[in-house]
């Protein structure tokens, strides 16, 4: 006994809850949107060509996530405050120039993205969203945040790079639960002393700024694991940074630092440290305290020496001294036994200590540019050299090396020379002290970052990632939601033509 079918029984409805509409040209919603309205629940629309929303898109009260990115779109209508239900709004790369008032009704939004936009002042009312988390505002012109920024409770990701900012608001303290701040290329000449209170952050980048100092209050940051402060104007740091017991890394990058703090020794979780490009003069002895150290840059700057507590870093596995006044090097770098990249380009180095012999670990050696007329018959037991550079005119990684006896004194000397040595010895340059980095004073901060596109990824993709702040090198996201995409690519500080390595003339 078979039950038949029969053809004029009426089939039974399928529930729509996601419709993907990116990348099709439109110049409006389709229909198929407002057909599904009870049931529909993500509408994407990124990449067309929209200039207006239809009044029929707002009786989706189901609708949770809703993304308009990159189309051309000039004002959001007040109707979005009829979606009660949304959770993400995604409006980036639009011609926005403000938000209406009735977004407040969307009280359960948690992310919220408008960079790539065109305000320069966010509503007040936006403080009226309870639950908002992920707070995206990159690239959008903004010159103040509101006074009402601290009733965000819930936020915990901010981004507002690249914008006119030239402070942050006092309110910012309150924001309790804050994990991660991206307040890089503005204008920010102060940063607030409630900047300490924020409890919970983690991630804070604060790069390509105008901060000529940092607030006491810093200190207070006990839960800070990465801090970018490069490219501002930075004179001294305050001792309570060294407070700062959960920082992993800290970028100082192009500064105008001439010395470090001695509480830097407190930094004991630090791992990665970049001071290049600054004005400093010596390095604290505390230094060698940082066992967990394993990346150090401190190129361009006016070291004459390297302090010898340098060898209690155990951990280090690359340390870039180019372009400083050195003209030795401490004994106790060969105890560094962890160091496999070591770099020390355009120095006034005479000779290698013996020690370096000791650096079983060793890959890659830098010396070109200095005053060596040999070398220490030691580096013949590094296992695993693939590199020795003695010239920037070099045509292999790795020279061949010969044993000669030369006299010192009276006494007769192994070392190892090649075609390369004596190097040819650099002039110095004749400027006075406070003139020595006119060029890192009169140059403009680079207000720009440069990316190197992976193999995969065209270049139109970058651009329209443009808005994103950068993954971290060993890949950690640098901000935003943990399911949004990133730039999987690194950022390099562009040096300008006209910055010399400070020991050498042109």
């Amino acid at each position: 006994n078979k039950i038949l079918s029969c053809a004029c029984r009426p089939k039974k409805s399928v529930e729509i809850r996601t419709l993907d509409f990116r990348n099709q040209h439109l110049a409006e919603v389709p229909a198929d949107a407002f057909k599904n309205e009870a049931t529909l629940e993500v509408l994407l629309l990124d990449h067309n060509k929209l200039t207006e929303l239809r009044k029929e898109l707002f009786c989706c009260r189901s609708l949770f996530k809703l993304s308009l990115s990159n189309n051309c779109l000039q004002c959001l209508p007040p109707s979005i405050g009829s979606l009660c239900n949304l959770g993400e709004l995604s409006l980036k790369n639009n011609s926005l120039v403000e938000l209406p008032d009735e977004i407040k009704a969307c009280k359960y939004l948690h992310t919220l993205d408008l960079s790539g936009n065109l305000f320069e002042v966010l509503p007040e009312d936006i403080s009226s969203l309870s639950h908002l988390a992920n707070l995206t505002l990159n690239e959008c012109s903004l010159r103040k945040l509101p006074n009402t920024l601290g009733r965000l409770g819930s936020l915990c990701v901010l981004e507002v790079r690249g914008n006119k900012l030239r402070s942050l608001p006092a309110c910012i303290g309150r924001l309790k639960s804050l994990e991660r701040l991206d307040a890089g290329e503005n204008e920010l000449e102060l940063l607030p002393e409630s900047f300490g209170e924020l409890q919970s952050l983690c991630d804070c980048w604060l790069d390509k700024n105008r901060l000529s100092c940092l607030p006491a209050s810093i200190g207070q940051l006990t839960s800070l694991s990465f801090f970018d402060l490069s490219g501002n104007r930075i004179e001294t740091l305050p001792h309570e940074l060294g407070l700062c017991a959960a920082l992993c890394d800290l970028n100082l990058s192009a500064n105008l630092l001439r010395c470090l703090p001695d509480t830097v020794d407190g930094l004991t979780g630090l791992a990665g440290l970049r001071l290049d490009a600054n004005r400093l003069l010596q390095l604290p002895q505390s230094i060698g305290r940082l066992s967990a150290l394993c990346d150090l840059n401190i190129s361009s700057n006016l070291l004459a020496c390297l302090p010898p507590t340098i060898g209690l870093l155990r951990q280090l596995q690359t340390l870039h001294a180019d372009c400083n006044r050195l003209t030795e090097l401490p004994s106790s770098i060969g105890s560094c036994s962890s160091l496999t990249i070591l770099s020390l380009r355009a120095n006034l180095l005479r000779f290698v200590p013996d020690e370096i012999g000791h650096l079983q670990e060793l890959r890659v050696l830098n010396l070109s540019a200095n005053r060596l007329d040999c070398l220490p018959i030691s580096m013949l037991r590094l296992p695993d050299l693939q590199a020795l550079w003695l010239s920037d005119n070099q045509t292999e990684p790795l020279p061949r090396l010969q044993p000669e006896d030369v006299l010192a004194g009276k006494a007769v000397l192994r070392v190892l020379t090649c075609y390369l040595l004596p190097q040819l010895p650099v002039p110095l340059a004749t400027l006075r002290e406070e003139d020595e980095l006119d060029d890192f004073n009169s140059m403009e901060r680079q207000r720009t970052v440069q990316f190197a596109v992976d193999g995969g990824e065209s270049p139109s993709d970058a651009a329209e990632d443009r808005h994103l702040p950068k993954d971290l090198p060993d890949g950690r996201r640098r901000s935003g939601p943990p399911a949004s995409p990133h730039p999987r690519s690194e950022w390099a500080w562009y040096v300008p033509s006209g910055m010399r390595c400070p020991c050498l003339s042109s």
